[in-house]
């Protein structure tokens, strides 16, 4: 009887928090890509390996700045977490891409909070480079990395 009733509490909180919606998903649900799955999405909205988004603790392993205006610059990002590149931009870019040295383009990109970016390439071991359109600054592409 005494065991029962110091697990009326906790019985307590646990039914009042399923009540109230408060339910803790299985770690793995909120997965969104794993490795050549995470290719073709959004940085910024998918969730990778660990319940993280691909977009944390990224940071940019090449950049290019336009040749007169130093604030025109692309980058290349690194994931650590899902082991992927993608091309950024702060500016609002007439054409946007990463391209892998297998040819592979995802196309297309997305605006999220002052940054441009395109799709994930996942890309452990190949080689990647970004290209970025500016209405009058023109085209500027960062070196293979």
């Amino acid at each position: 009887m005494r065991r029962i009733l110091s697990l009326a509490p906790v019985l307590a909180v646990l039914t009042l928090a399923a009540l109230l919606g408060l339910t803790v998903p299985p770690a793995n649900a909120a997965v969104s890509c794993y490795g050549d799955y995470c290719s073709g999405k959004n940085p910024y909205t998918t969730i990778g390996p660990g319940g993280r988004l691909c977009s944390s603790g990224a940071y940019s392993v090449a950049f290019k700045n336009a040749p007169y205006d130093p604030n025109l610059r692309v980058d290349v990002m690194w994931s650590p977490h899902c082991q992927t590149n993608w091309a950024q931009v702060r500016w609002q870019p007439t054409n946007l891409q990463i391209k892998q040295d297998t040819g592979y383009n995802p196309g297309g990109y997305y605006y999220q909070g002052g940054i441009w970016n395109t799709a994930m390439v996942y890309s452990p071991v190949r080689r990647v480079s970004a290209t970025a359109c500016h209405a009058y600054a023109g085209c500027m592409s960062t070196a293979w990395v």
